[in-house]
């Protein structure tokens, strides 16, 4: 449970210290925006990173929401490119969806490896 959230714990991470969640039921999350606070839907199978507390560290996210977000990335939306949890909310919907798809841990893609390895010099 994450808050008023309820989620199910499908993954770890960092020593068990993270939770990669799927959101159990649909409902609303009040979220603080540079606007304010809106109320924001997120449905069932969403997913979720949690602290060991249960606190929530990003999300819910969804496939859509996912999609625009790394879209708004590649467009060069600065906004989206220097938000905090824009890496945490794209690498919890990729680690959620993959183990959805296929709940085995993928051979290792040594391209996407090397294109990593490039971009961060090492």
């Amino acid at each position: 449970m994450t808050g008023q959230i309820q989620g199910i714990c499908i993954d770890t991470y960092r020593n068990r210290t993270r939770q990669l969640m799927s959101v159990a039921s649909s409902g609303m999350i009040q979220m603080t925006t540079k606007e304010g606070t809106a109320e924001l839907p997120y449905a069932a199978g969403d997913l979720l990173l949690a602290d060991d507390d249960g606190r929530v560290i990003c999300g819910p996210v969804s496939v859509p929401g996912a999609v625009e977000l790394a879209e708004r990335v590649l467009e060069g939306d600065l906004g989206a490119i220097t938000h905090p949890l824009t890496l945490f909310a794209l690498a919890t919907a990729l680690a959620g969806f993959r183990i959805e798809l296929d709940p085995g841990e993928p051979d290792p893609v040594e391209p996407a490896v090397a294109a990593l390895a490039a971009t961060t010099g090492a």
